[in-house]
């Protein structure tokens, strides 16, 4: 049938529905907190803002700050202060009435569950008629397939109402007839069509839903266990939407593929090994600094309890085809404190897509009980200037080369990788920016922690190379001079100092460093680890020109006392010996003329200067 007659079709419905009718099979379950599965708390963001008492006074917190928008069940579908389509999704998603629904089915709800009635009749009435919806996003994908489960959620509670389920029809076609594809959006979709089919036993749409999803496992998560997502927090997402649909097969009386099964299994560890010492992941991709998300295993309740809880890890790094490193010292077992663990992310891969950031060969720094070089963040989807700057080059910690267009669709190779017991070296290497060769080398230094990191490049002409490097917020540059950046911590305890080292026969020229913060023409030295938070942060700038880029970094964070110095000489075999002085301490790194970089010292302290 087609969607107008569907809809006329509902308008008809509501016209002799005057009274909920619930299906008391329903009340002992509910009120027990069970759900099928794809309704109810499911994706429930936008549900937990929105206690019963607030929706009841017609306050609904669609996108940061709470609003009457609602009373007494006649919402103001076009409440959109912001012009912000995160607050469309969320408004349209119609998950915010959820906890009227399934705290109704507890003693003495009734109120709550008519409202909750109330807010959907009115939603269908204002949207699904002939006059059609009151804006475009109705009917995108993502709000689609939440307001599915939303409406699904209160057929679980009143039982099919003809008004209802004619809704959940016209839904339905919806959903088989615009499919977003194989990423979160389309997963959303597949689990709202498989559940709709199933509970109005619209074979069609359980067939198609079953399908989809079945072809859609290999594309959205590969061998290792990791999302096509591109995002660090996408996901934690994505794993728990897997989870609603494999029990939602299974309440369908379809048994999930193996391949499905044994996806969903692998996914929390790469959850275990994106999250920092201080229990958050790093926030990679449009990710925000919040714990692990849907990974509640023993290594993650480690992490997130400061050891408290769980156990350990196994292992201090990983690497992941589609373009992930994660590297740390340790779990906090052998002589550090969990939270003083060193940690590192390093990216390469395929091509952006989805929820990616134009970040290959970007790293981030964790160490000491502190972030020290950080991720742009995400500061949701409002197509503007800001967004464009957090997923540009200009916004990670990357070699960018100035006037050449950067190709967002090149990929970045994982060339060379070694680790033992002290030291651990990753290189990538593309031709991103105009077909001209980067190559990064990066020296996790696990005692006492610090980074030395090698960018090289060539091309026919001179072109000018610029290193950047974003400061955690918490940093503020105290010192900067021609090789060096020097910053201190909000509560003068500890410092972080980010040094080009000249080789030999190199000389860093004048106005080779300086620092940005807060611009916005272009913008640069910005950071939302949280959707809706800007913060102004340093970001250090180190520039070379020429033909040739050979850039030697060390990033080393220290107590705000300690020295910090640096030197470096050629070995008659040809390779580069660098010398890091850490208050007593001294130690060795050795460059080859390839680039390959390793530990020569044994740990030796108190050298004369």
């Amino acid at each position: 049938m087609h969607l107008r007659m569907l809809g006329i079709a509902i308008l008809a419905a509501l016209a002799f529905t005057t009274t909920i009718f619930i299906d008391e099979r329903n009340i002992i379950a509910r009120a027990r907190g069970e759900w099928p599965a794809g309704t109810c708390r499911f994706s429930a963001g936008v549900s937990s803002r929105n206690p019963p008492p607030a929706v009841m006074a017609g306050e609904v917190n669609i996108y940061g700050y709470p609003r009457i928008i609602a009373p007494r069940g006649d919402v103001n579908w076009r409440y959109d202060p912001t012009n912000h389509p995160s607050a469309r999704l969320n408004l349209f998603s119609l998950k915010w009435f959820e906890r009227l629904v399934t705290e109704g089915m507890k003693p003495n709800g009734g109120k709550l569950l008519e409202r909750a009635s109330l807010i959907a009749k009115d939603f269908v009435t204002d949207n699904l008629g002939e006059a059609g919806p009151v804006h475009p996003d109705v009917w995108k994908y993502h709000a689609t397939g939440l307001r599915t489960s939303a409406l699904l959620c209160l057929r679980a509670a009143i039982g099919g109402q003809p008004w209802l389920d004619q809704a959940l029809r016209v839904h339905a076609a919806r959903l088989a007839e615009d499919y977003a594809g194989h990423w979160n959006q389309g997963t959303v979709q597949n689990i709202a069509l498989l559940v709709t089919g199933c509970q109005l036993e619209l074979a069609d749409a359980r067939n198609l839903a079953v399908k989809r999803l079945t072809s859609a496992i290999d594309v959205q998560v590969d061998e290792q266990g990791v999302s096509n997502e591109q995002a660090v927090e996408y996901h934690g997402y994505l794993l728990g939407l897997w989870r609603t649909a494999y029990i939602a097969m299974q309440e369908c009386a379809i048994v999930p593929s193996r391949v499905i099964a044994e996806r969903i299994r692998l996914m929390p560890t790469f959850l275990e090994n994106a999250t920092q010492p201080n229990g958050l992941i790093v926030p990679l991709g449009d990710s925000h600094s919040v714990p692990p998300p849907n990974a509640r295993t023993p290594v993650t309740r480690y992490l997130t309890s400061g050891g408290r809880e769980g156990k350990p890890g196994r292992g201090k790094s990983a690497t992941y085809a589609r373009g992930f490193v994660f590297a740390r010292t340790g779990w906090g077992t052998s002589g550090r404190l969990l939270k003083d663990e060193h940690f590192m992310s390093l990216r390469f891969g395929p091509a952006r897509i989805i929820h990616g950031h134009n970040d290959h060969m970007s790293l981030t720094y964790y160490g000491n009980g502190r972030d020290l070089i950080v991720d742009s963040g995400h500061d949701g989807y409002r197509a503007d200037a800001y967004r464009d700057y957090l997923r540009s080059p200009a916004a990670h910690n990357i070699v960018e080369i100035v006037g050449v267009r950067h190709r967002w669709n090149a990929p970045t190779r994982l060339t060379r990788k070694t680790s033992d017991p002290r030291h651990q070296f990753y290189e990538t290497t593309d031709r991103a920016y105009g077909g001209i060769s980067r190559t990064r080398g990066v020296l996790l230094v696990e005692d006492p922690g610090f980074l030395v990191v090698y960018d090289r490049g060539h091309d026919q002409q001179a072109r000018t190379w610029r290193a950047m490097w974003h400061l955690a917020p918490d940093f503020t540059p105290r010192q900067t001079s021609r090789s060096h950046v020097s910053a201190l911590s909000s509560d003068g305890t500890s410092q972080l100092l980010i040094s080009q080292v000249p080789l030999p026969g190199q000389s860093v020229p004048s106005g080779s460093t300086r620092v940005v913060r807060g611009a916005k023409d272009p913008y640069q030295g910005w950071v939302s680890p949280i959707e809706g938070q800007r913060l102004p942060t340093s970001t250090v700038m180190m520039q070379r020109r020429g033909k040739e880029l050979r850039m030697l970094t060390l990033i080393v964070p220290a107590a705000a006392h300690q020295s910090i110095s640096s030197s470096s000489t050629k070995d008659s075999d040809g390779w580069y010996r660098v010398t890091v002085r850490i208050g007593f301490y001294e130690h060795t790194i050795r460059v080859s003329p390839d680039g390959y970089m390793t530990r020569a010292d044994a740990l030796s302290c108190c050298k004369k200067k």
